[in-house]
């Protein structure tokens, strides 16, 4: 079994993908909790270090902490650009509570692009394993991308082709006919 598990994106879901309580989607949203659950569970089970990588962090968490602690405002207001200002390449910034279920996260410059935050959970000694998770993660970073290169694989992988995308289209105007907006079905629009 593997020591760690890359997910792309974040462990947690975010607010508001929760559908309203008179959604249909609401079972299926707390079946996708309980499949998260059960992933944490499985992971801690078999010692595997769970690590979620978020690229485009729209967090302004270490923003927060950071006027917590110098009790002054921080005038940049994303934790992505802030990393950046503060990172040199192959740095990090310090740990952090996620959540009170021990999920942590850090900010990682791992080449010389953004900063991405890096997930992940940890009962002791959190900055310890925030250290090797980041020595990881920059070893197996593209240096162009900064970004892991098993996350960047699995990306182009599951990507779908442009043929596949248009038959997707396709197929969903065929069975909605409604989806198909009349400023475009107009005669001559072509």
């Amino acid at each position: 079994s593997p020591q760690v598990l890359l997910i792309d994106g974040s462990l947690l879901p975010l607010p508001a993908d929760k559908p309203a309580n008179s959604s249909s989607l609401l079972p299926m949203y707390a079946e996708v909790l309980s499949l998260y659950n059960e992933l944490f569970e499985q992971c801690a089970k078999s010692n595997c270090q769970l690590v979620g990588i978020v690229k485009d962090s729209k967090s302004q968490k270490l923003c927060n902490l950071l006027e917590e602690k110098l009790q002054t405002r921080v005038s940049i207001s994303s934790d992505e650009l802030l990393s950046n200002f503060l990172l040199a390449k192959s740095q990090r910034t310090m740990s952090f509570p996620l959540n009170e279920r021990n999920l942590q996260c850090f900010y990682l410059k791992a080449g010389n692009s953004l900063p991405y935050r890096v997930e992940f959970i940890a009962q002791n000694e959190p900055e310890k394993i925030a250290s090797q998770l980041a020595a990881l993660l920059c070893a197996i970073s593209s240096p162009h991308f900064a970004y892991p290169s098993v996350l960047i694989e699995v990306d182009m992988r599951a990507a779908l082709t442009p043929s596949e995308v248009s038959a997707l289209f396709t197929s969903i105007e065929n069975r909605a006919t409604d989806f198909v907006l009349r400023s475009n079905s107009r005669p001559f629009r072509w």
